[in-house]
């Protein structure tokens, strides 16, 4: 053998759905990267081949694949700048039912309706649940905001959003 071969794939065995993700690794290599965000589709295993300048290996090593989510609730903001066409406060949220693997959390303000465009609030790490929202911040600016969890690998793609209440 040469070199390992990885696949996604619907059975352990390698039989359906197959599709390769990564690059070949030298044989001898003791890890091989599944880039984070890797579409699974409907594959529930990661299956590893030995290949060789010849042939394939029939029967693959396998592993299943638990994909994560992670993502905030109860959003909650409280606006205690005073004046009728600004706010700033604390904007509160409570952690993912699953969050094991988070590290830190990245919320924004969005500027368009459908939160697209967005403003960097702050970044705050797992355990801290508030972030400041400065006061005397335009309410003609911002719709909403968005709370991103964060992994030691990637930035979640799909954020939690939450209503600009005033």
């Amino acid at each position: 053998a040469e070199l390992y071969r990885m696949y996604i794939a619907t059975s352990a065995d390698g039989s359906t759905g197959r599709v390769q993700v990564g690059k070949d690794v030298p044989i001898g290599t003791e890890y091989a990267e599944l880039p984070p965000e890797t579409p699974t589709g409907s594959a529930t295993f990661l299956v590893v081949y030995t290949k060789s300048a010849l042939l394939e290996q029939t029967t693959p090593a396998s592993l299943t694949i638990v994909d994560r989510i992670s993502s905030v609730s109860d959003i909650n903001f409280e606006d205690a700048d005073l004046d009728a066409d600004e706010f700033g406060g604390i904007l509160a949220w409570s952690a993912p039912a699953d969050y094991e693997y988070v590290t830190a959390y990245t919320s924004y303000m969005g500027t368009d309706t459908d939160l697209t465009e967005r403003t960097h609030l702050g970044d705050v790490l797992a355990g801290t649940h508030t972030v400041v929202v400065p006061v005397e911040t335009p309410k003609s600016v911002y719709n909403g905001f968005l709370i991103y969890t964060k992994s030691s690998l990637v930035e979640q793609t799909t954020p939690a959003i939450g209503d600009l209440n005033d």
